[in-house]
């Protein structure tokens, strides 16, 4: 999965912590990423055996309140 993090005046959030939360079927995963220089971050994930369905994937900033989540649903 890749994403992008911005603050609130479009600029990228550059070096920021964001997690990565994936809902299914009830459960929640939270996985961490950093950003690069330009906002931007990619994580490998791979649902459990048996896991299909339909996702609901969305990211938010850990260290700065005002970055912008990018959600997204996928189908798996």
């Amino acid at each position: 999965m890749t994403g992008s993090a911005t603050r609130p005046n479009g600029s990228p959030a550059a070096f920021k912590l964001v997690n990565i939360h994936i809902r299914v079927d009830g459960t929640e995963r939270v996985i961490s990423a950093l950003t690069d220089i330009v906002g931007q971050y990619s994580i490998e994930w791979q649902p459990l055996l048996g896991e299909g369905g339909n996702y609901e994937i969305g990211a938010i900033s850990v260290s700065y309140t005002h970055l912008r989540a990018h959600e997204t649903e996928a189908d798996l």
